[in-house]
């Protein structure tokens, strides 16, 4: 999510994250007042998101049609009774929320929900979901004995806040569900603005109705949900701007930076640094060491792609010394100098333990769990593995930077 809001151009040292025994409900509150209340300006844009488990607890002050609040659980949560009835402390409530979102001084407030409003069980656990290829899945809802799931959503009137807009996993009566890749809802998130990154700009309804997409063709029957918009509607059509990625770097180019930075042993190089587009690119990789190849490369669309290995050519075990040309002839793809134009960083990375980043990368699956793409993303569960691997014996890896032109005399 890190990256994600760095993306919408939010920058990280404007950025403030409450992990775990940070996100108890008087660090929240203190952190919502101090940051972002006492910290705005009516021209800033601000962003609040939340990913945890929601719940639902008995109304207290009658404003709910359904007799029940929503409420995101905090790290202190703990079990209470009021008014003789089982509720739960350590939370913060959605009448709380409205009252802090109506004194923040900023007019563009976007806030995004990856939880549950509501659901059946406690945490449930699902069985796999092969069309993400996580082999299991958890709802996000925390019941709270005696409080009773509304039956059917509950509509919100948009005129709940007029300075905010809402972005929420799933309706009220359902579970959103995050699995081992990552909670589902933040994957669409992410999928939808990589794929606005061309455009160079995004409105809150175009995400909206992409992730809603990238959940609907990844999810069946019970297991699926609804996002859902809410708030000061006429903020859905604004355009964010996406900062430019074309001359490199961005989260993602960083992270595939760090995972080479040091490490030696690997050359990459390309036929030549700049490529117009529509031409074919050839890239060589020399290990100096005996082990297994991983190639990532990220480009100005900041998504981070497993080049190799593949769906085409499974086999990445390499031998000291030897050159190994890409694409290989076992692949039936070109690598095609194309769209968004600007620089891509290549990096290739040898290990001695068995490291298969294409088995570990996001995209779309099939019903077996099969990645579905000759190429997939650069997943975090890849990275974690290869971060585990970084300082010991074994690790080699060098980069190459390409650039690609429009036309062939802007490249010269």
């Amino acid at each position: 999510m890190k990256e994600l809001a760095e993306s919408l151009g939010f920058k990280p040292a404007a950025t403030r994250v409450l992990l775990n025994q940070q996100a108890t409900q008087a660090g929240v509150r203190q952190a919502l007042q101090q940051w972002l209340v006492d910290g705005t300006s009516p021209t800033d844009r601000v962003l609040i998101y939340y990913s945890g488990h929601g719940t639902q607890l008995p109304d207290e002050d009658g404003d709910e049609d359904d007799g029940l609040d929503e409420a995101w659980t905090l790290h202190d949560m703990a079990p209470a009774q009021r008014q003789g009835r089982a509720t739960l402390d350590g939370v913060l409530l959605d009448d709380e929320l409205a009252e802090t979102l109506a004194r923040i001084p900023s007019r563009q407030v976007l806030v995004l929900v990856d939880a549950c409003h509501s659901g059946t069980s406690t945490r449930s656990l699902f069985g796999g979901v092969p069309r993400l290829g996580a082999q299991q899945a958890v709802g996000k809802f925390y019941r709270v004995p005696q409080a009773e799931p509304a039956a059917a959503p509950v509509q919100r009137s948009a005129a709940r806040g007029h300075n905010h807009l809402a972005i929420s996993a799933a309706r009220d009566a359902e579970q959103s569900l995050a699995t081992e890749r990552g909670s589902v809802f933040t994957m669409a998130l992410r999928d939808a603005v990589a794929a606005r990154r061309g455009a160079g700009q995004v409105s809150m309804r175009e995400l909206w109705r992409a992730a809603s997409a990238f959940i609907a063709t990844r999810l069946d029957g019970p297991l699926r949900f609804h996002p859902q918009l809410d708030g000061n509607l006429s903020l859905a059509d604004v355009a964010v701007p996406l900062p430019s990625l074309a001359a490199g770097e961005g989260p993602a180019w960083r992270k595939v930076q760090q995972l080479a930075a040091g490490a030696g042993g690997v050359s990459v190089a390309f036929g030549r640094p700049r490529y117009a587009e529509g031409a074919r690119m050839r890239l060589e990789v020399r290990s100096a060491h005996e082990g297994y190849l991983n190639v990532v490369s990220v480009g100005p669309d900041g998504v981070p792609q497993v080049l190799f290995p593949n769906a085409q050519h499974r086999d990445h075990r390499v031998q000291a010394g030897a050159v190994l040309t890409l694409p290989t002839p076992a692949m039936k793809i070109d690598f095609t100098a194309a769209r968004p134009f600007g620089a891509t960083l290549v990096a290739a990375i040898v290990t001695r333990e068995p490291v298969d980043l294409h088995t570990l990368a996001d995209g779309e699956h099939d019903e077996q769990g099969v990645l579905r793409e000759v190429v997939g993303q650069l997943s975090e569960a890849g990275v974690q593995r290869l971060q585990s691997l970084r300082d010991s014996a074994g690790y080699a890896a060098g980069t190459a930077v390409v650039r690609v032109c429009p036309l062939a005399g802007a490249c010269r």
